[in-house]
């Protein structure tokens, strides 16, 4: 589903500026959705680290997801969606019709 040769990723990222909620080891963390994909999200949020703990994101809208840390920055973390594939092009279909009903690039 890239839309490039250069863009080696499998599922379009589509912006967006959401609150998130954030659960791991039994901690809760509020902060803001950057982008989002079938694959994952990134995130802003007052995460100093979240080790190998599995985390459970809520997106306002959108409904909750099991993820694992792929990354952490200053600011916030890359998550990627233990979904499988059938549920993958679910999400990838509404986030599609989100952007589009939003005027989202």
């Amino acid at each position: 589903m890239s839309e490039s040769g250069d863009d080696k990723r499998r599922w379009r990222r589509v912006a967006m500026d959401k609150a998130v909620e954030v659960r791991a080891g039994g901690t809760q963390y509020s902060g803001t959705l950057n982008d989002i994909s079938a694959g994952g999200a990134s995130l802003t949020a007052g995460i100093e680290t979240l080790g190998d703990n599995p985390v459970e994101l809520s997106i306002d809208d959108f409904g909750e997801y099991q993820a694992s840390v792929v990354r952490h920055w200053d600011e916030g973390v890359a998550l990627a969606f233990d979904l499988d594939e059938d549920d993958q092009y679910s999400l990838q279909e509404e986030l599609e019709a989100f952007r589009r009903e939003n005027d989202l690039d």
